[in-house]
């Protein structure tokens, strides 16, 4: 019986390393293209403070996955990182010197990509990704830098880091805002072509 067994186990065991190379025996980069997605939330929010951001993401259905920002997933800090186990309402809460922050000078303001990712370890077709930004607006004569109104945009960018441009036909999805919070909503779906 023993015997059998650890036939059966060896079997198995040489049936499965078969079976990983023969799934992993080519590279699939060219023909899988991860591109911006805009399905699967209801909207996204950016809260930008005076020493830290806030990103709020609400699904359309019970999420499963991480909730990180680009950098972040391997350190698996609290405030960069979020193993979601269900829910609707994920939140991420960072200073502008962590969790990949860095400052954009083209966008007058701090910067950071957070990723929503449906699988645990791999990023696919169909993860989303928002670019956040927070900047102040340029400083009037006889202004404090602290009174200063903080300006907030979001916008849907590609979670695969090597993705080069938007879909042909696509625009950028964005929001902006002259306060401190912008919300994004996706865009609304559009109507079928007749053929």
């Amino acid at each position: 019986m023993v015997q059998c067994l650890k036939y059966v186990l060896g079997l198995l065991c040489l049936t499965s390393v078969q079976c990983k190379r023969e799934t992993w025996k080519s590279d699939l980069s060219s023909s899988m293209q991860i591109a911006v997605s805009y399905e699967g939330f209801s909207r996204a929010v950016v809260d930008c403070g005076e020493q830290e951001m806030a990103f709020v993401v609400t699904m359309d259905e019970d999420f499963e996955g991480a909730v990180y920002t680009r950098g972040s997933y391997n350190s698996k800090n609290s405030n960069c990182f979020r193993d979601a186990k269900g829910g609707k309402d994920f939140a991420l809460k960072f200073a502008y010197n962590e969790c990949g922050v860095k400052f954009d000078e083209g966008a007058g303001g701090h910067s950071t990509t957070v990723i929503v990712q449906f699988d645990d370890d791999l990023i696919f077709p169909g993860d989303l990704a928002f670019a956040i930004t927070c900047a102040r607006s340029s400083q009037p004569d006889g202004v404090d830098n602290d009174e200063l109104p903080i300006k907030s945009r979001i916008s849907l960018v590609a979670a695969d880091p090597g993705a080069v441009t938007l879909e042909e036909g696509k625009t950028r999805v964005t929001a902006a805002s002259t306060s401190e919070v912008a919300t994004l909503y996706p865009p609304e779906p559009e109507p079928h072509k007749e053929l």
